[in-house]
């Protein structure tokens, strides 16, 4: 577990600490580049990235910088990028609604689709499920197989996504 920067008091910090469950301590590790507080971190690949820390060299590199400033936002990995949703702008005073995409691999930022609402502080995850629990009738009706799926290779991508009817009139 990583935390980085925050705040004390008015100082804003670019401490970076790592918490170790074995010897149930904590650990300082190498500054962030910059001091912040209110951002979002994400991992992926063994890097954490509000700037981009490498978990096995201990230090910090810059990456290509994001379009916008996202304050208190939404991190989710999904396929490999990061999404940065939402959050605040602190030098506007407001909400955002834009979605940022991160790709590593070519260290560059994507506009993603606006959120329906602009919305700060919130909390993002990705869960994958399986295609039989968004594709199947329900356990008991007749039109379902009678043998399980094997679960863990009928996890749905993004693109899946796509080819899937997901409408609704609610």
């Amino acid at each position: 577990m990583y935390i980085t920067c925050g705040r004390r008091g008015e100082d804003y910090l670019k401490e970076t600490h790592c918490y170790d469950p074995g010897s149930n301590t904590w650990h300082t590790l190498a500054d962030g580049p910059v001091r912040r507080a209110w951002h979002g971190m994400a991992a992926l690949l063994d890097k954490l990235f509000v700037a981009c820390y490498s978990c096995t060299s201990r230090q910090w590199s810059t990456v290509c910088p994001l379009p916008a400033g996202h304050g208190e936002p939404g991190i989710a990995v999904l396929d490999n990028r990061i999404y940065v949703l939402g959050g605040r702008s602190h030098n506007r005073g407001t909400r955002m609604g834009y979605v940022h995409i991160y790709d590593m691999e070519k260290d560059c930022w994507e506009e993603g689709p606006q959120l329906n609402n602009s919305i700060s502080g919130l909390a993002a995850c990705v869960l994958t499920l399986p295609r039989s629990l968004l594709r199947e009738p329900p356990r008991g009706t007749p039109n379902r197989s009678q043998a399980d799926a094997d679960f863990a290779s009928e996890v749905m991508s993004v693109s899946d996504w796509e080819e899937f009817d997901n409408s609704s009139e609610d």
